[in-house]
């Protein structure tokens, strides 16, 4: 199984959580992902890394383009969507399938959920738990699905296979 890790490079005191996001899930180097995002959002050479993800089209956001031209098959599940927008962080995720990848705009920030573990330019470099997490009580604005990475990692669990049970449960974190 591939193993997903903040990329080298990354400094905690830079506004580059989308291109550290991007890195993490596609596995390419901060400033790679960094030069993709600047060329897509037609920013300067002295863009420190900030982008623009709420847009009506959720499509139109950089992280998205930039999620698409990796080759990860980015997608706008509108059942996800709908359960988690507007909850904190640390329950939007608690809804989301373990085993598949994430990237979660929450306000003006963004971060990777894979495997239950956290990514953006101020966690660890193996990733946060959602309880450790410094955002957990940020409100999701929107989850993008993406493809892992490599061919070989477990296929994230079908939408529809327990969607009645998983639902209850998220009703009872919400009612907690």
């Amino acid at each position: 199984m591939t193993e997903y890790r903040q990329p080298e490079g990354v400094s905690s005191n830079q506004p580059n959580c989308g291109p550290t996001s991007v890195a993490v899930l596609t596995g390419m180097s901060l400033r790679r992902s960094m030069a993709m995002i600047r060329k897509i959002g037609g920013y300067s050479p002295k863009w420190k890394g900030g982008t623009k993800n709420r847009r009506p089209d959720p499509r139109d956001g950089d992280l998205f383009k930039a999620l698409d031209e990796a080759g990860l098959n980015p997608r706008i599940d509108a059942d996800i969507n709908e359960r988690v927008k507007r909850c904190m962080f640390k329950n939007a995720v608690k809804a989301l399938p373990k085993s598949g990848a994430y990237l979660l705009i929450t306000g003006g920030h963004a971060q990777a959920y894979v495997d239950g573990l956290v990514f953006d330019q101020s966690t660890k470099p193996e990733g946060d738990t959602p309880s450790e997490y410094w955002g957990r009580r940020k409100k999701v604005f929107l989850v993008v699905t993406v493809d892992r990475k490599d061919a070989n990692a477990p296929k994230p669990e079908a939408e529809t296979d327990d969607i009645v049970s998983r639902w209850k449960a998220y009703n009872q974190i919400l009612s907690s």
